[in-house]
């Protein structure tokens, strides 16, 4: 009797090191799983903000293609300069929501270059005006992109750490929903036509 208490006392051991073991490894392979879902989520986001800050770039070259010719939209050019500062100054934080409501009014305005322009034929005529308006036809496609994939990232990650039993490990990692980055969040709803 006395050499089978040792025996199950050292089962026991084993088996509770053998737990440990599997719940070691559960752990870290969670917390790494969770680490990759942020960086890939932070991977897009940082995507997104480099198209922002291309088509920021972009509008002084459209601008400085048309002065000579478009004299009398001074208003116009104002307010897309200031629509720009905002949406530029937002783009520089990480905060979704706030760069989302700025680069609203920005790309609200990113049609209107091209329909001022139709006012003035000369511009149609400008090779520089015609080759800036194309890669900011580009620039829009990538952004459009970028914002699927960083709208399908989130959405995983969020989904990650809510799951049973994630949920755990991403609580202790301190691991929040992310915002989803909708710039025009009414794209989704249905359009009411009256007559």
């Amino acid at each position: 009797m006395q050499l089978w208490v040792p025996f199950v006392g050292a089962g026991g051991i084993l088996v509770s090191l053998f737990v440990c073991v599997v719940v070691g490894k559960w752990f870290i392979a969670t917390w790494n799983k969770l680490v990759h879902s942020e960086g890939a989520v932070n991977h897009s986001w940082e995507q997104i903000k480099v198209q922002l800050k291309r088509r920021h770039d972009l509008i002084p070259d459209i601008f400085e293609s048309t002065k000579g010719i478009m004299k009398h939209e001074t208003k116009f050019y104002d307010k897309l300069f200031d629509a720009r500062a905002t949406a530029a100054g937002a783009s520089q934080t990480n905060n979704v929501l706030g760069t989302a409501n700025a680069e609203r009014a920005f790309s609200q305005m990113i049609p209107r270059i091209q329909a001022v322009s139709e006012a003035y034929p000369e511009i149609k005529a400008n090779e520089m005006f015609m080759q800036l308006s194309n890669e900011l036809s580009n620039i829009e496609e990538e952004i459009a992109k970028y914002r699927s994939e960083y709208n399908d990232r989130v959405g995983s990650y969020n989904i990650l750490i809510r799951l049973i039993p994630t949920i755990f490990v991403a609580k202790l990692k301190g691991c929040k929903t992310r915002e989803y980055y909708d710039i025009f969040p009414e794209e989704g709803e249905d359009i009411k036509i009256k007559f």
